[in-house]
């Protein structure tokens, strides 16, 4: 008996160092981003590789996607292809909400905010020389309103409606670099992209062509803002892009987001809250996008109707950040 229990003694301790040595699984994310061209793409690109990299215990995959709101889309499902994605503000109300182009749906309830970033304006851009200089040129011209799901496709559809040129356009649903190489190529007349000031498809086709972009006239951008609480006034400074723009450009932006299913688990939130605003972490996002400044954003989400994830809100009140 006394070597029997020693013999079990020894195997329970043997199998408890192998339980203690075994490593600890993954956790496997995903991020919905956007098409090529677009900061979404950028961003969603830069954080999977660092988080990937750095943060132990979690590996983040991106998934490219049509943008904003088919990330919302597809978050809002029981089983859906993303963990995180990244969508602008509008398209996230219009989702918890079941307004603008999810009207008709069940609101998404689902969803929880884990970060504001930078204010993405939306941008319509058009070479000089065709000389469109407003809404109303656009008529009877080919215009691409970016791909079909996108936040910008649906910010675009809503201007053109607003201004009331929409039934004149003849519209087309591209990606942002496949948008700028069909202006170059004299493809289309124009094209809109909505993403933080310098958007890399406008910056890759100024350097190239002299380029115009469209601005809202005052009485066009009050009509605008009154469709949705997170839009925002928002001036376009051609100099952002070099000399070969014509001008600045008035127009609306919307803070864009990080989103997370709700079911995401607190830990992993946490981690990746306080690993992105490290300052080395910081340091290596601006090298993606120079534009990369993340905040909270919790007022700007309350007033959307939108909840924090608690994992987030735990790290920022760490972190003393409101």
């Amino acid at each position: 008996m006394k070597i029997g229990n020693k013999i079990c003694t020894a195997c329970a301790g043997f199998g408890a160092l192998i339980l203690f040595s075994l490593p600890v699984s993954a956790q496997n994310l995903v991020i919905g981003t956007s098409s090529p061209g677009g900061s979404y793409f950028l961003m969603g690109g830069g954080l999977s590789t660092a988080i990937t990299r750095d943060v132990k215990g979690i590996n983040l995959a991106t998934r490219t996607t049509a943008g904003s709101t088919t990330n919302m889309r597809i978050l809002g499902k029981k089983k859906g292809g993303i963990d995180l994605g990244l969508a602008n503000l509008g398209a996230v109300y219009n989702a918890v909400t079941a307004t603008g182009k999810f009207k008709g749906k069940k609101p998404i309830k689902n969803v929880r905010a884990l970060m504001s970033l930078t204010i993405s304006p939306i941008h319509w851009v058009t070479l000089a020389k065709d000389n469109i200089t407003s809404f109303a040129d656009l008529k009877g011209k080919r215009v691409s309103l970016a791909k079909a799901g996108s936040g910008t496709a649906a910010n675009a559809d809503l201007v053109l409606r607003t201004v009331g040129v929409r039934g004149s356009v003849k519209a087309q649903f591209l990606g942002f670099s496949a948008a700028g190489n069909a202006l170059r190529d004299g493809n289309i007349e124009a094209f809109a992209v909505s993403s933080a000031v310098p958007v890399p498809v406008v910056t890759a086709l100024a350097a190239t062509r002299k380029i115009r972009l469209i601005p809202l006239k005052k009485s066009e951008l009050k009509a605008v803002m009154g469709k949705n609480p997170a839009f925002a006034p928002f001036v376009i400074k051609g100099s952002a892009y070099g000399k070969n723009v014509v001008g600045n450009a008035l127009s609306y932006g919307v803070p864009s987001t990080i989103m997370a299913r709700a079911s995401v688990p607190d830990d992993v939130i946490y981690k990746i809250i306080k690993y992105v605003y490290k300052e080395s972490t910081r340091k290596y996002m601006k090298t993606v996008y120079k534009s990369w400044n993340p905040t909270p954003g919790i007022a700007n989400f309350k007033n959307a109707g939108v909840k924090m994830h608690p994992g987030a809100l735990r790290a920022y009140k760490e972190l003393g950040l409101k």
